[in-house]
């Protein structure tokens, strides 16, 4: 089941924060409880730019395009065993 309550997408009875904040810093995700963020907009894709989610409350950043600077990448099946926490 899916419905739309207010900011929030509920699939399922869980609940999924939805917003159009344009700036990361301003994205709260401690109160959210977000550890772990995708940041799949293309926009932040450096260390500097990419760290304004952990500003936010973020653990840990995963970006889903290649790093424009010397942020390392892992790709499944090819170096993900050299991934440490």
């Amino acid at each position: 089941e899916v419905s739309v309550e207010g900011n929030d997408l509920v699939v399922n009875g869980k609940r999924i924060r939805v917003t159009a904040e344009k700036d990361p810093n301003n994205l709260k995700w401690n109160e959210v409880g977000a550890d772990y963020i995708v940041e799949s907009t293309g926009l932040f894709l450096t260390k500097e730019t990419a760290q304004a989610h952990i500003n936010a409350g973020a653990k840990k950043v995963v970006l889903s395009a290649p790093s424009k600077d010397d942020t390392p990448m892992f790709v499944m099946g090819v170096n993900h065993k050299d991934l440490t926490a």
